[in-house]
C-alpha cells in the first residue's frame, strides 16, 4: 500500500500515513487516523493531570486525601487503600449497552460513578504526594517515575536515588537541577550527560569527573569551561565561584549561558539509535518521532517510552515491557494489545476504550476494572457473547463516527489548563472551549500568604536556619507559564528532607516555586516537534569546502541561536 496524504480534521494541516503505518493499523484492527500526529497527541495529553493537586476526601472511608481531582469534578474519588480493597467491586456499576445512544454518552455516564484512585502511585512506600509512580520509596512531588528512592520535585525518574529538581534521569544519584541524565552521580545544573560525576553546569558531556562549565567533553577531569586545569586550580575556582550562594549560582548561570551559545550542539540527543528520529533517545531501533525514549523498538509518535517497549504508536508514558499499544497514555508495565486507553497500568491485555484499569483482560469501554475480563461497560459476559457484542458496538461506533478516535475531549476528568496539553499546546480558555476541551476556573494556588520576604532569605545556604521550615515564601518567577508570562507569586514551603539535602550538598534555597521550576526545566528540555534543517558547520577541517550539505530533523527551530551540527560534524568537533 502506498503512502497517503490526508488533511487533519481538526487543524486542517496535511499529514502523511506511510505504508508501514497501514500495516500497524491492520495489525491493531483499527482504521487509519483522521487527525494529524500533533492533534492526536494534544487530545491524549488533555486527559492527563500530573501536577495540580487538590484537597479531597475518600468517598468510601471519608479520609482526607490529596487528589488530582478537585472537589468540583464529577468523579468519585477513593483513597488507594479503599480502591485496592475487596470492598470495591467495579462490576456493580455495570450496565447494558444502549444502541440508541452514542458510546461517548454511555462511557461518560460510567466515568461519573466508578471510583478512581485519588493519586496514582502503585506499590510505593511513603509516597502520598506522587503521581503516576510505581515501586518508589520516600518520595515527594515525584511524577511519572518508577523504582526511585528519596527523590523530590522531580519528573520522569527511573531507578534513581536522592535527587531533587531533576527530570528524565536514569540510574542516577545525588543530582540537582539536572535534565536527561544517565548513570550520573553528584551532577548539578546540567543537561544531556552520561556517566558523569561531581560536576556542575555541564551540557552533553560523557564520562567526565569534577568539571564545571563544560560542553561536549568526553572522559575529562578537572576542566573549567572546556580548559584542562590541575586539581588545585579546579578546587580554587570552585571555591571562588561560591555555588553555595544564590548570587554565585546566578552569576555562574549567566556566564555559562554565554559560553554555551558559542558551542556546537548535536542536532538531537540520540545515542545507539538506529533508524530513529526525535530527541533524547538511547538504545532505540526504528523509533520515529519519539521523545524521551530508551530501550525501545518499532515505536512511532511517542513520548516517555522506556524500558523494553516495542511495536507501539501514538503513546505517552508507555513503560516497562509493553507491546502493541496504540493511541493510549500511561499504559505501563506489561501492557499488551491495548488501544484507546487512558491510565490502564500494570498487566492489562486486549483492552479497548478503557480507563483506570489494572490486571484485566479482553474488555471494552470499562472503567476501574481489577483483574476482570470479558467486560463491556463494566458488565461481565460469557466469552462468546462478549465477542459478538463487541463487534456490534464497533459497528455502531463506526456509524456514529466514534470508532478509531481517542476519547472525546469532553470526557476528560480535567480542565485543559490542568493537563499536559497546556504545557505543549498552550490555549486560552476561549480557544480550549471552542475546540471541545474543558477548562478549570478554580485551580488550587495560594498567593499573598508569605511570612518571609525574599530579601530576608540568606544568600548562603550555611546561613539558613531550620526555622525556614516554618516560613512561607513567595515565588519570584517573572515569566510564569501559569499566569500568561506574568509574575507568579505562588506561595511555597521548604520541606525538611529538601533542606537537609541543600545543607549537605551546599545548594542555596530556590527562589521559585516548584511549578515554575518544573515548567522552566520542561521548556529548556525542548518541544515535541521537529524541524528540517541543514548542518551549520562550514569548517574545512571537517572535509567541507563550504557549508556541510547534511540535512536532519531537529527540535532546534530555525530562529534559535544555537549552532546545530549533524552527527558527523559534531563527532569531529567534540573533545
Amino acid at each position: 500500500m502506498p503512502a497517503e496524504t490526508k488533511i487533519c480534521q481538526s487543524c486542517k494541516t496535511q499529514f502523511t500515513i506511510e505504508p508501514a503505518d497501514f500495516l500497524f493499523y491492520e495489525k491493531m484492527k483499527v482504521p487509519a487516523p483522521t487527525l494529524c500526529p500533533d492533534c492526536r497527541r494534544q487530545r491524549r495529553l488533555a486527559f492527563r493531570n500530573e501536577i495540580f493537586y487538590y484537597p479531597n476526601a475518600c468517598r468510601n472511608c471519608g479520609k482526607a486525601v490529596v487528589s488530582i481531582y478537585s472537589k468540583n469534578k464529577e468523579r468519585v474519588v477513593y483513597c488507594l487503600e479503599c480502591w485496592n480493597s475487596d470492598q470495591y467491586n467495579p462490576l456493580i456499576y455495570g450496565r447494558e449497552f444502549d444502541f440508541s445512544k452514542t458510546f461517548t454518552q454511555q462511557f461518560g455516564e460510567l466515568l461519573k460513578v466508578v471510583p478512581r484512585v485519588a493519586m496514582l502511585n502503585s506499590r510505593s512506600e511513603n509516597c502520598e504526594y506522587t503521581q503516576f509512580c510505581a515501586d518508589c520509596k520516600n518520595c515527594y512531588m515525584l511524577i511519572q517515575s518508577s523504582n526511585d528512592e528519596e527523590c523530590y520535585y522531580s519528573y520522569g525518574m527511573q531507578q534513581s536515588k536522592d535527587c531533587i529538581d531533576t527530570i528524565f534521569a536514569h540510574s542516577s544519584e545525588l543530582c540537582y537541577e539536572a535534565t536527561s541524565i544517565e548513570n550520573c552521580y553528584g551532577v548539578r545544573y546540567s543537561k544531556n550527560c552520561e556517566n558523569c560525576n561531581d560536576g556542575a553546569f555541564l551540557v552533553s558531556c560523557t564520562g567526565c569527573t569534577s568539571c564545571i562549565g563544560c560542553v561536549n567533553l568526553r572522559n575529562k577531569k578537572y576542566c573549567i569551561f572546556n580548559v584542562q586545569k590541575t586539581k588545585e586550580e579546579y578546587e580554587a575556582f570552585l571555591k571562588g565561584a561560591r555555588l553555595d550562594t544564590w548570587s554565585g549560582v546566578e552569576k555562574m548561570k549567566k556566564r555559562f549561558q554565554e559560553f554555551l551559545i558559542k558551542q556546537p550542539r548535536k542536532f538531537a540527543e540520540v545515542s545507539h539509535a538506529e533508524n530513529s528520529t526525535g530527541n533524547y533517545l538511547r538504545r532505540a531501533k526504528n523509533a520515529i518521532h519519539v521523545f524521551n525514549g530508551y530501550d525501545i523498538e518499532n515505536v512511532k509518535y511517542g513520548e516517555s517510552v522506556l524500558r523494553n517497549v516495542k511495536d507501539c504508536m501514538d503513546v505517552a508514558s508507555c513503560l516497562r515491557d509493553s507491546e502493541l499499544v496504540y493511541e493510549s497514555f500511561n499504559t505501563s508495565v506489561n501492557a499488551y494489545n491495548d488501544r484507546f486507553c487512558s491510565t490502564c497500568r500494570i498487566n492489562n491485555t486486549n483492552l479497548t476504550y478503557c480507563d483506570h484499569c489494572i490486571g484485566s483482560n479482553e474488555s471494552f469501554g470499562c472503567v476501574g476494572l481489577k483483574q476482570n475480563e470479558f467486560c463491556i461497560l463494566n458488565r461481565q459476559y460469557p466469552k462468546e457473547e462478549y465477542l459478538a457484542l463487541k463487534d456490534n458496538i464497533i459497528a455502531h461506533m463506526q456509524k456514529t463516527g466514534e470508532w478509531g478516535m481517542f476519547f472525546n475531549p469532553a470526557l476528560s476528568s480535567f480542565g485543559y489548563n490542568e493537563t499536559n496539553a497546556q504545557e505543549w499546546y498552550p490555549f486560552t480558555k476561549e480557544q480550549a472551549l471552542s475546540q471541545g476541551f474543558l477548562w478549570e476556573d478554580t485551580m488550587c494556588a495560594t498567593v499573598g500568604k508569605e511570612t518571609m520576604k525574599m530579601d530576608a532569605l540568606p544568600d548562603c545556604i550555611d546561613q539558613v536556619s531550620d526555622s525556614i521550615l516554618n516560613e512561607v515564601l513567595a515565588c519570584q518567577c517573572n515569566t510564569c507559564e501559569l499566569h500568561e508570562q506574568k509574575a507568579c507569586g505562588r506561595n511555597y514551603k521548604i520541606i525538611k528532607q529538601e533542606l537537609l539535602f541543600y545543607k549537605k550538598h551546599k545548594i542555596p534555597i530556590p527562589r521559585q516555586c516548584f511549578m515554575c521550576r518544573h515548567f522552566s526545566r520542561l521548556r529548556d528540555h525542548g518541544p515535541y516537534r521537529l524541524w528540517s534543517r541543514q548542518c551549520m558547520c562550514d569548517r574545512q577541517a571537517h572535509g567541507h569546502s563550504a557549508r556541510c550539505p547534511n540535512n536532519f530533523e531537529t527540535t532546534y527551530s530555525p530562529e534559535r541561536r544555537e549552532i546545530v551540527y549533524c552527527e558527523a560534524c559534531y563527532n569531529a568537533e567534540v573533545i
